[in-house]
């Protein structure tokens, strides 16, 4: 938030943003969707971690940044899917992730949060967790996304 309040006082921009997570950084954008709803316009993810507790179980840099599973329950994006409904969403995976699985990440959050009417577009590429893949998720698709009117 100190980072969006100085540029807000510093800078000629929107109010709400757009988030774009990409892995790792989908953990972030998803805790700001939740703290601070006012701010996110709508946000966009490319193999965003969804679950923190399958993060934890299959990768070693997540167990060195949280030493156990407590330590991240508060933030685990994947125990705020109300929340998280409450923002416009285009997520792309690739459909050969096994770093971030599709469908225990993308896949879990898209049937997560439709019970709360949360609306996610999900693109499924080929390719795995690379940023390689992003040749592969059309431009068309993103700028419509832009540039769709919210209510």
């Amino acid at each position: 938030m100190d980072a969006y309040r100085y540029i807000e006082a510093n800078f000629r921009v929107q109010q709400k943003w757009v988030l774009w997570g990409s892995s790792a950084g989908g953990v972030l954008m998803y805790r700001l969707i939740k703290e601070y709803p006012a701010i996110v316009d709508r946000a966009l993810g490319t193999f965003a971690v969804y679950d923190l507790s399958d993060a934890f179980k299959r990768l070693t840099s997540a167990r060195h940044a949280w030493r156990c599973d407590s330590a991240f329950k508060d933030i685990n994006p994947a125990a705020a899917p109300k929340a998280l409904a409450q923002i416009p969403l285009m997520l792309f995976h690739g459909i050969a992730d096994q770093t971030v699985p599709l469908e225990a990440h993308s896949g879990r959050l898209v049937q997560d949060v439709k019970p709360f009417g949360g609306s996610v577009e999900l693109y499924k590429a080929p390719g795995g967790h690379d940023t390689a893949n992003m040749s592969l998720y059309p431009d068309r698709l993103i700028n419509d996304f832009l540039r769709k009117k919210i209510n």
